[in-house]
């Protein structure tokens, strides 16, 4: 089996009987976990009625196994997936529900004794080839990629690394020269650090470690985009910038007392926001030929990098090497984004958790309370009225108030609100509670609200101007608040990532003075699906990673109501 290394994906070729083994592999292997997502795309020649009517007679997993292995040129129909968890939908086929043009499957597309995948799977597939005893030849013919430097760096501008830090630099190195098991060929690298690793400076110091590298770092949010610009500005490096809008880069240059200008263009390290580099490539004002000269992605919080539109950006650059890193690179409940997570950015190469940070005085250790809410007359609610029912129950809302007054007399006085996808409505509303009740200021931070700049809010926030922030998912990535005493967490959200993010990643950074932060979270009983995500949190909150005390505030049963 011959396997060739490009610069973004990975050419095999062999008999077909082989390759269709590998296409099964690296679809259903427990690592990868694809196509749990209900909508996904492959590519298929939907005016074919031989194909379309035998696809139209099987199952979805009957499809799959039957059909990953072909390509088939064409137009692309996206197809609907029955819900396995819904049992009207036990048995049906694999529907057509939409077709577009110029797709390109992030999935290994096969052909007969040709297949071609994203680049971070080549371990997986040199692993199944050896375990089936299938000798590999491996070929390298990507561009010029950075070399390691001869010595470790452990600096950078005014940085230097911790000790747990330079173990990340060291495993970093390892990897790249680890020739014997084709480490020289994993240039795609995926580290997992929880919040207060210092990913930023990590990522720093790793590119301080290589040669010449020239690179591009897509952002997808401004506030993030313009943080990320600023912070390896601080470090030294020469930063250009590819983005529509200047005024909050300069905000946030201002703040950091940053009298120099980035470059506004290419640079040997240049941030950009992905919409503008495609608004500006089908302009012209970007060419290709322009992308082509960066040999490293940089991604801060790679899981969120993995949309059509990113993809086809890092497709039209040669990208030999990759750099992804995150809190929760891996723990999507979306199969579809883990799996791109993995073609561009390779295995987990490095964890370092929550635990890890709390052991090594970096974190506060979180203390997770749970109350209880008996809530009448949800019962019957479907999920998406109940979950709205929460954010204005009179019950629920005397709950967090009384939690409230207890961390006000213990002397806890700054706080995150967190209603996650509510409506900025409701944090008028909880804003003007609060005031009402407990005589406290607030401030609204809300992804798509219009109040102020973000920057602004966050500044007041830790000037201690006001105690309370009510913010909604704007606080789950990128932002430093390292003085939170208390996180209400409002929603009732069953999502890993949302909840580890929000409450356990901004709580977590140390304050300079505290060991511990409280998390102040509610069960809420009488809805099933209102239950579910309260035990799905619990569940979040109790993982050892995390080094969580749990408390339950009412009679339980390892956290169930009795």
């Amino acid at each position: 089996m011959k396997l060739t290394l490009l610069d973004n994906h990975v050419r095999a070729e062999g008999d077909a009987k082989s390759l269709k083994q590998l296409a099964e592999y690296l679809s259903y292997n427990n690592d990868i976990r694809a196509f749990e997502k209900r909508h996904v795309g492959i590519e298929f020649d939907w005016s074919n009625e031989e194909h379309l009517r035998e696809v139209g007679e099987k199952t979805y997993y009957e499809f799959f196994q039957n059909f990953i292995c072909h390509k088939i040129s064409g137009k692309m129909l996206n197809w609907y997936q029955p819900n396995p968890n819904d049992p009207t939908e036990m048995g049906k086929p694999f529907q057509p529900w939409a077709m577009s043009e110029g797709y390109t499957s992030v999935v290994s597309i096969f052909q007969g004794n040709k297949a071609k995948f994203r680049s971070g799977l080549l371990g997986h597939a040199i692993n199944f080839f050896q375990d089936e005893g299938i000798e590999v030849e491996v070929i390298d013919a990507r561009s010029d990629y950075p070399k390691l430097t001869a010595e470790p760096v452990y600096s950078v501008g005014k940085f230097t690394a911790r000790e747990d830090q330079r173990k990340i630099i060291d495993s970093f190195r390892q990897s790249l020269l680890d020739t014997e098991n084709y480490g020289h060929f994993f240039t795609s690298i995926l580290l997992k650090l929880a919040v207060n690793t210092g990913k930023t400076i990590i990522a720093g110091l790793l590119v301080a470690n290589l040669q010449n590298p020239r690179i591009l770092m897509p952002h997808r949010e401004r506030y993030l985009c313009a943080r990320a610009i600023a912070d390896y500005m601080e470090m030294g490096f020469e930063v250009g910038v590819i983005a529509a809008d200047k005024k909050e880069v300069k905000t946030v240059l201002k703040e950091r007392n940053i009298d120099t200008e980035p470059v506004w263009g290419i640079a040997p390290f240049t941030v950009v926001m992905v919409q503008t580099v495609q608004a500006r490539l089908k302009k012209g004002d970007i060419t290709v030929k322009d992308l082509e000269y960066f040999n490293l992605l940089l991604a801060d919080e790679c899981e969120q990098l993995v949309g059509d539109q990113t993809t086809a950006l890092i497709d039209k650059c040669r990208m030999p090497m990759k750099l992804g890193y995150s809190g929760t690179p891996l723990d999507s409940d979306d199969g579809y984004n883990r799996l791109t997570v993995l073609g561009l950015f390779g295995s987990q190469i490095y964890e370092v958790t929550t635990r890890d940070n709390i052991e090594n005085s970096v974190s506060q250790k979180p203390i997770v309370n749970f109350s209880l809410n008996e809530m009448v007359g949800v019962k019957g609610l479907s999920i998406s009225k109940a979950k709205y029912h929460i954010y204005t129950d009179p019950e629920r809302l005397d709950i967090f108030m009384d939690r409230m007054l207890y961390h006000l007399g213990e002397g806890r006085t700054q706080w995150i609100v967190y209603y996650g996808d509510a409506e900025l409505v409701f944090g008028v509303w909880l804003e003007n509670e609060l005031r009402k009740r407990l005589g406290l200021l607030a401030v609204i931070a809300h992804v798509n609200g219009k109040i102020k700049n973000r920057a602004e809010i966050f500044a007041q926030y830790l000037a201690g101007e006001v105690n309370v922030l009510i913010a909604n998912s704007v606080i789950k990535r990128g932002v430093n608040l390292p003085n939170i005493r208390v996180f209400f967490q409002w929603e009732s959200n069953d999502n890993d990532i949302s909840v580890q993010q929000a409450a356990i990643g901004r709580g977590t950074r140390r304050d300079g003075e505290n060991e511990e932060f409280y998390i102040e979270d509610i069960y809420d009983k009488g809805n099933p699906e209102l239950e579910a995500a309260s035990r799905y949190r619990m569940n979040i909150y109790s993982h050892d990673s995390h080094g969580a005390e749990i408390n339950y505030l009412y009679p339980n049963k390892d956290g169930i109501p009795t």
